[in-house]
């Protein structure tokens, strides 16, 4: 296995009002930023052709998995 093919853990990212956002590097010396707690999104509605950036107030579902709904992770 080479460098390149390995993977990260999953950034996991909660629902919090505190906003965490960490710098990772990547390969080439480049960046990449790496949310770990939000408390917006940016969601867009294709047949109205509309996007916007709002607030999220709670995590009510998840299909994969109820245990991230429990702790609140987006």
């Amino acid at each position: 296995m080479f460098r390149y093919e390995l993977g990260r853990q999953p950034a996991n990212t909660k629902l919090s009002s505190n906003k965490t956002v960490r710098r990772i590097r990547v390969r080439g010396g480049n960046v990449k930023w790496r949310a770990l707690r939000l408390d917006t999104g940016n969601f867009s509605w294709g047949s109205e052709a509309v996007t916007r950036k709002t607030r999220l107030l709670d995590v009510v579902y998840n299909a994969s998995n109820n245990e991230l709904v429990r702790t609140q992770t987006l």
